[in-house]
């Protein structure tokens, strides 16, 4: 009997690329193809509570199974289909009970702040998901931040309730094999041997195709393990697993029965449209956000709102305090970016000689553009007439006096390239 099988994600973790808004359409087609293509286990969304979400179609942020049965053909009845409940962001006691028309199974998602504030609730409301006649998955989010001791314990809450499964959670993609190997270990030879490993990756390292090797090989064709994987990798900043490698891998090297073809077409009739708009994948920031564990939040923030260099992303989060990192908050990290900035350069010395450099003089800014090259002349003539002090902005004019540049990325460029004004 094959030990290993797969769970897509791609309408749930993929989905938080462009916050789980797929069409009706999307998630209908997407989730029989999956099916199709004899994925074990298909993710179709997230779980909310409804006084947070409104649900009305079109998005993966549900609020009832009920709400997702419509989407499901479980004609085939081979392949399991899954929603995900974040601890703290759903009233469990408002779950309906399984009657086999929606979902098969619910994992639930918590961090350790939540598992050592609120352990019995935890244990509660997981016990609520197995008595409603649901598959339980458990996934204690951010393996790497509980100690040996603390995931032992963990795996005793976990024989205690005794689910389908209990996951290794590679959060903020910063395992290296031997990181797995330990949590691997621990977890195998002190968790009942019916309860499945699920192990789920984000790809910071570019590793997450290499860690789901290598699990399988430490299953030893005896543990039943789960891999999650996305669709082209489909997930925010690096992404995840991705689904076609190791369904290819698993079709190659273990004979199993998955339509690696059919698996391309739904990635060419609806993933590669939203990468075209959303860009996902590795990248040196992304990298640095596993060697934090940073939330990928706080990467996109500090990429997309300063413009930064690489180093100075490093940088910054090292400067988070290691449990706010986890999450984010954008307010602290304006406060730290604020403090970053005002100590790496002491440019009081600077403000003082442009102040009387350009004292009550006239200012001419110059910013990029076709109109400089067609009204040339006027320009010079103003110039000739009013002798303005030019500042160009983003580069360096015939005309400069001065070049403003917007962020340190592009001056460091242009600095390096030992062109222009300073």
């Amino acid at each position: 009997m094959k030990n290993i099988s797969i769970l897509d994600c791609t309408l749930r973790d993929g989905g938080r690329v462009i916050n789980c808004e797929f069409s009706d359409d999307e998630i209908r087609d997407i989730s029989r193809r999956l099916s199709d293509s004899n994925i074990d286990i298909v993710e179709v969304g997230f779980l909310r509570d409804s006084k947070k979400v409104h649900f009305e179609g079109n998005s993966t942020f549900f609020t009832d199974v009920n709400q997702i049965a419509p989407y499901l053909d479980k004609s085939s009845g081979n392949c399991m289909y899954v929603a995900f409940i974040d601890y703290g962001m759903f009233d469990f006691d408002t779950l309906g009970q399984c009657d086999g028309t929606s979902v098969d199974g619910i994992r639930v998602g918590f961090t350790k702040k939540d598992y050592y504030s609120s352990r019995d609730d935890i244990i509660r409301c997981l016990n609520i998901v197995k008595a409603r006649g649901y598959k339980l998955f458990v996934q204690g989010v951010n393996s790497l931040s509980y100690s040996d001791k603390e995931m032992l314990d963990l795996v005793d809450l976990v024989n205690e309730v005794h689910p389908y499964s209990f996951g290794i959670v590679d959060t903020y993609g910063a395992m290296y094999e031997d990181d797995l190997q330990r949590i691997y270990a621990l977890i195998n030879n002190n968790m009942h041997k019916d309860i499945c490993i699920d192990f789920h990756s984000h790809n910071n390292y570019q590793l997450s195709f290499s860690l789901a090797q290598s699990i399988i090989r430490l299953s030893d064709s005896v543990r039943h393990i789960i891999i999650d994987a996305t669709l082209n990798g489909m997930g925010k900043v690096a992404g995840n697993l991705n689904t076609e490698l190791i369904v290819d891998y698993m079709v190659r090297k273990l004979n199993c029965n998955y339509d690696f073809e059919q698996i391309l077409d739904i990635i060419d009739d609806y993933i590669y449209p939203y990468k075209e708009k959303d860009f996902w994948g590795y990248s040196i920031p992304a990298l640095i956000g596993g060697m934090y564990q940073s939330h990928p939040n706080n990467v996109l923030y500090l990429t997309n709102k300063f413009r930064l260099q690489t180093k100075d992303i490093k940088n910054l989060l090292s400067m988070i305090e290691p449990a706010k990192r986890t999450r984010y908050d954008y307010d602290n990290i304006e406060r730290i970016y604020l403090e970053y900035s005002g100590n790496k350069i002491d440019d009081s010395a600077t403000i003082s000689k442009l102040t009387q450099e350009l004292g009550q003089k006239e200012i001419l800014l110059l910013v990029p553009g076709h109109s400089l090259v067609e009204y040339s002349e006027q320009i010079n003539g103003y110039i000739a007439e009013h002798n303005p002090v030019c500042i160009s902005v983003n580069f360096v004019s015939e005309y400069s006096n001065y070049a403003f540049w917007g962020n340190s990325k592009r001056y460091a460029l242009r600095k390096n390239r030992r062109q222009g004004v300073t």
